[in-house]
């Protein structure tokens, strides 16, 4: 287990390490108890990670203890070139609600359960109202 998370650990670090150094964006999705455990695991800094996506409204604009991280409204995604979902057990229902944001740039989506990985995009259907 301790080689696997100094795995995502590295991994992570760099990823936010190369959005840091072309100007890009990474932005973690889930600031529940198992996102606020994930993110104090991967001890990403302040510098590395533009914040901290959540659906709870309660959250936005408050500080996630231990991490220090702030918690933005789903809007700031649009500002995201990579999304860390960093509620690995709400994977598919975060990438789909990134997916599902009309008119706006996919970022590259990572989860870090099973392993540290990019989502591929998904594809949904769209439903056509007959007039």
């Amino acid at each position: 287990v301790e080689s696997r998370l100094a795995a995502s650990r590295l991994l992570c670090a760099e990823l936010a390490d190369l959005c840091a150094s072309t100007g890009d964006r990474l932005f973690a999705y889930g600031a529940g108890t198992k996102g606020q455990s994930l993110l104090s695991l991967l001890a990403l800094r302040q510098d590395q990670l533009a914040g901290v996506v959540d659906d709870t409204v309660g959250f936005h604009h408050k500080r996630l203890p231990v991490t220090g991280f702030e918690v933005v409204p789903p809007e700031q995604l649009s500002q995201a070139s990579a999304v860390l979902i960093s509620a690995p057990t709400h994977a598919s229902e975060i990438a789909q609600v990134i997916e599902g944001r009309d008119g706006m740039a996919r970022p590259r989506i990572f989860a870090t359960s099973p392993d540290f990985h990019e989502l591929p995009q998904l594809t949904f259907p769209r439903i056509r109202h007959n007039a």
